[in-house]
């Protein structure tokens, strides 16, 4: 398969970057993230073949960048995702209280690749819980993708007395991405917790039509 990719350079300087295919995974909250350059790519950054590893591109000029996506027979069915990355060749150096500093600019354009098949969707919720990190009331989630698509889950928290009068609720809200056979480990903070509480809290996550529900002690002592 062939496709191409757009560089723009937005600037009044003349430019050269680097351009490369990687990996990409998802950090422990669940953002999108791409490899760097010098670490192993084993799916879509070992399958994307490009025609140059580097660009000089003129003030405000744009170039259209052909790839190829090359498959192997033995790729798993499934949803997989990596990256075609443009990064500044020239190292950006900054002094921060007599450290120095070597900063790499880079962008890029998520590259998906589905391999046709039978889609098994199933997360695994490992754990909810309410704890404290950093200082502030948290809940912190657990998720494990045994399929083989990317999941988007969704959550929601409404927490009751323990006679069941709601008190506070988190309307649906993003948890991140996960990638097959990966875990993640979201969180949702309550900025205005009660000095003294001793509570229930039930949470949803909702996915690809299916629904997951879980619940956890909530206990605040000053």
């Amino acid at each position: 398969r062939e496709d191409q990719a757009t560089v723009v350079n937005n600037t009044n300087d003349e430019l050269t970057v680097k351009i490369y295919p990687a990996d990409a995974k998802t950090t422990t909250d669940g953002a999108f993230s791409p490899l760097l350059e010098e670490e192993p790519k084993n799916e879509v950054g070992a399958w994307i073949t490009l025609p140059v590893s580097e660009l000089t591109l003129k003030p405000h000029e744009k170039k259209e960048i052909k790839f190829k996506i090359n498959i192997p027979d033995n790729a798993p069915v499934g949803e997989h995702a990596g990256a075609i990355i443009i990064e500044d060749s020239k190292l950006k150096q900054k002094n921060e209280a007599g450290v120095g500093l070597n900063i790499k600019q880079r962008v890029g354009v998520r590259v998906y690749v589905t391999i046709p098949g039978e889609k098994q969707v199933k997360l695994g919720w490992r754990n909810f819980s309410f704890t404290k990190i950093d200082g502030q009331y948290t809940f912190l989630f657990k998720l494990e993708n045994q399929g083989n698509i990317i999941l988007n889950p969704q959550g929601e928290i409404v927490i009751r007395q323990l006679w069941g009068d709601k008190t506070k609720t988190f309307e649906k809200q993003s948890l991140g991405s996960v990638f097959p056979g990966k875990t993640i480990s979201p969180q949702i903070r309550w900025e205005d917790v009660p000095r003294f509480a001793v509570l229930r809290a039930f949470a949803k996550i909702t996915f690809e039509d299916q629904e997951l529900s879980h619940s956890a002690w909530v206990i605040i002592i000053p």
